[in-house]
């Protein structure tokens, strides 16, 4: 009974963890498999298609779904070259190398 409850909760948390635009449709048209989770931590980017995007990985799964050419084109929100600029910087992993 406690592994049922066990595997109930992480299901719950999987499926909270990412909204719909998270993850991408199975459809006839693509046809492949692909799911995309990514996190709901706000590091914006400013795409090569002029959208801000909430994380590098939520650039990353539209660029995977619908636009092979998508590109980060500022770390940022678009339009607001400084804003978190300092802020990337200091994330190693995040900044360029």
């Amino acid at each position: 009974m406690r592994f049922a409850h066990s595997y109930l909760l992480i299901g719950v948390l999987l499926l909270t963890g990412c909204s719909a635009d998270d993850v991408a449709e199975v459809s006839e048209e693509n046809g492949v498999h692909s799911i995309c989770i990514c996190s709901r931590i706000y590091i914006p980017v400013c795409g090569s298609d002029g959208q801000t995007y909430g994380n590098p990985c939520e650039l990353d799964c539209t660029k995977r779904r619908a636009a092979p050419d998508l590109q980060i084109a500022a770390y940022g929100r678009c339009g607001d070259p400084d804003e978190l600029q300092s802020i990337y910087k200091e994330i190693p992993l995040l900044s360029k190398a």
